[in-house]
């Protein structure tokens, strides 16, 4: 439904700015029109000059009859029919200029309710899960030594953070996808937990599943603010959103992109540079 919404939109600028364009060619006519009548009753004034008292009668009907006063008003006549037909047409564009940019307008409020729906789904999902109550640890039995479980070590971190990288750049993207999972509900804190973010995005981003990476790679910007992946994260949710056909919306992460990290390594700011160009956003006023 975004997708047609902004298709709508898209389609409802043009046809307002062909309404004004040919409003605008209608004045200009009926400008021209009220000009030449305005001349032609001009005319009919000085044609219709009184005769002499000493004219015969006879004379004077013929004089009337030949004369040119006869067309000048039939003239007029048919500007006149031609000024209230083109005064309709007026009215008419001018009420389909003002549909069009109502619509356009209730188009654009239901996207950006959308898009802050969509935020909002984004940011519930990425809160932790309430744990459910949990029951009071069993005293261990008589005579049994009570042991605690051991961390993993940072060796094996580390271990199965590769582990999952490695499944990636084998291409084995679902079984890199399910690795990332389970790493990040593992280990949330950890200092790599930004990095494996951005690879379980990079991970639907390669398979095509655009809007699942968008989630993902938006989760990595927002919830790991001093991670080292931010950049890459914006970047990707602006190539995310452009495959999506949502325009306005990568434009505006690639000014955001484009704002806050101004140093960014040089192959970060020339694929941007390059979306940007390619989507216009120039123009778009991003």
């Amino acid at each position: 439904m975004m997708r047609i919404s902004l298709i709508l939109l898209l389609c409802l600028v043009p046809l307002g700015f062909t309404a004004a364009q040919e409003n605008a060619a209608l004045l200009d006519r009926l400008e021209r029109m009220e000009r030449d009548m305005q001349t032609m009753q001009l005319e009919v004034f000085r044609s219709e000059k009184p005769l002499p008292a000493s004219t015969p009668q006879s004379l004077r009907r013929e004089n009337i009859e030949d004369s040119a006063v006869g067309s000048l008003h039939a003239k007029i006549s048919e500007l006149e029919n031609s000024l209230r037909e083109l005064t309709g047409r007026i009215e008419e564009l001018s009420h389909q200029q003002n549909l069009a940019k109502q619509i356009q307008e209730k188009s654009q409020s239901d996207i950006e309710f959308r898009l802050q729906a969509l935020e909002s789904k984004i940011q519930a999902a990425a809160q932790p899960p309430v744990a459910a109550h949990a029951e009071p640890p069993m005293e261990p039995a008589a005579g049994v030594n009570a042991t605690t479980p051991t961390e993993d070590s940072e060796r094996q971190i580390h271990d199965k953070y590769d582990a999952a990288l490695n499944l990636l750049q084998q291409t084995d993207y679902a079984g890199a996808e399910t690795a990332f999972k389970s790493w990040i509900a593992s280990y949330p804190k950890h200092a790599l937990a930004g990095n494996a973010q951005y690879w379980l995005a990079e991970s639907y981003y390669v398979r095509g599943a655009y809007p699942e990476a968008a989630v993902e790679f938006l989760l990595a910007y927002q919830n790991y603010p001093k991670g080292n992946k931010q950049a890459d994260s914006l970047l990707k949710l602006g190539l995310s959103l452009s495959q999506l056909n949502n325009k306005k919306e990568a434009c505006s992460t690639f000014a955001k992109l484009r704002r806050e990290f101004p140093k960014a390594p040089q192959n970060i700011q020339t694929r941007r540079a390059g979306e940007e160009a390619k989507l216009e956003c120039a123009k778009a006023g991003a």
